[in-house]
């Protein structure tokens, strides 16, 4: 792809966006983790088998101590008679739905836009997955401001578990930064915007206080309604969810879920992935080797590649700290039967991010009483949205 013009490099973003229209609608069966080599976004499935030990590994990395994700004997004393798996468990099947693999042109950015999520029944140890993908399209986004074009790629994944009843139904929506690589007088890529003058926020004693006292509470249960019953005629529009406090968020965080949601890969295997698509892959200033895209996760030098200042965490970490403040308000008799989450900022590696939500809707449909919740996450101390969205729930 060197040396094309920008006109050239145009063309080929749009043919190649055009060439994976020519599956759209089309529905496949997912693949499967270590048959065959898979680009970063085909999320194959990584474990078709959802065990008691592997719920407990998700809970524990999603930072989420309810007992009835863990604790057999309380699990017993619920409606669901044992242990089940917490919303967005689904993830350690495959993190996210499928697109088209990327593109192997330079100056694209593939990011997590935000998904919908629709669970038709909860997941118990010992079920069993198979999935089916369907590439539902792009769209364009850009704005004429910015100095990149923006493409939103829609897949959606249905899992099916060993009866075949459809368990969870995932629509992703993966965003597409398209930037023409210009070069510069030396005919190398020209210098990245210059950080070094942004810092991380140090937080002071008090304000770390604030997040270890929330901590404490999520730990002890204050803030999670459990097996205390929730009526459908004791809820009202307007009624707020307590608030959970994540952070600062650090690398124990980003290693324990990057471990659960599929992504890990190493030595071969991982070659096997950046040879295909060299185009998305960061080379490291240090080594000069190639790093898989997700890599910017756990590494400043690589986000500033892509244009940001720090490396930014998981968006699927922050829907589902979205989620579990959701199910500590509803407790243990309630279902989440859709989340809609849209990506809106970035939260970063050494920040706090704070969940809020509130009744907007109560109504009953098709026999279920159930109630719309807004939810959202913010920036600690600012107003910046980072993710917004709903949860539905079934009482």
């Amino acid at each position: 792809m060197a040396g094309l013009t920008k006109e050239q490099w145009e063309k080929e973003l749009i043919d190649g966006l055009e060439g994976m229209d020519k599956n759209k609608g089309k529905r496949a069966a997912a693949p499967i983790m270590g048959k065959g080599v898979h680009h970063p976004y085909t999320m194959p499935l990584c474990n078709r088998v959802i065990t008691e030990d592997m719920i407990r590994l998700f809970a524990s990395a999603v930072g989420d101590p309810n007992p009835l994700w863990v604790d057999e004997d309380y699990a017993k004393t619920t409606r669901w008679g044992g242990i089940i798996a917490p919303p967005l468990c689904e993830i350690m099947i495959a993190e996210t739905a499928a697109v088209p693999p990327p593109l192997d042109i330079p100056g694209l950015t593939y990011m997590n836009g935000g998904s919908e999520r629709f669970y038709h029944s909860v997941i118990r140890p010992r079920d069993e997955f198979t999935a089916w993908d369907t590439y539902m399209g792009y769209v364009e986004k850009s704005n004429p401001d910015k100095p990149y074009r923006l493409f939103v790629l829609t897949g959606k994944r249905e899992f099916e578990n060993q009866n075949g009843e459809l368990t969870v139904t995932v629509i992703s929506n993966i965003l597409v930064t398209a930037r023409y690589p210009e070069m510069g007088a030396d005919k190398g890529p020209k210098p990245q915007k210059d950080f070094s003058g942004i810092k991380r926020k140090r937080f002071t004693p008090e304000e770390l206080a604030q997040v270890g006292a929330s901590y404490d509470k999520e730990l002890d249960g204050t803030l999670r309604r459990g097996s205390k019953k929730l009526c459908y005629e004791d809820v009202n529009v307007g009624d707020e969810l307590n608030e959970l406090i994540k952070g600062p968020y650090d690398y124990s965080d980003a290693v324990s879920f990057f471990g659960v949601s599929g992504y890990s890969k190493a030595f071969a295997i991982k070659w096997a992935d950046i040879r295909v698509n060299t185009a998305a892959c960061f080379e490291d200033a240090e080594t000069g080797a190639l790093h898989l895209q997700p890599d910017w996760h756990f590494s400043d030098d690589l986000a500033r590649k892509n244009g940001v200042p720090f490396a930014p965490i998981f968006g699927t970490q922050i829907e589902a700290s979205l989620a579990q403040m959701v199910v500590n308000w509803m407790g243990d008799d309630g279902v989440i039967r859709k989340t809609s989450m849209q990506i809106r900022a970035m939260i970063f590696l050494g920040d706090i991010f704070v969940c809020k939500g509130k009744v907007v809707k109560k109504y009953e449909e098709d026999g279920k009483r159930l109630v719309d919740i807004e939810i959202y996450a913010e920036k600690f101390g600012t107003d910046i949205l980072s993710v917004k969205g709903t949860a539905t729930v079934e009482l």
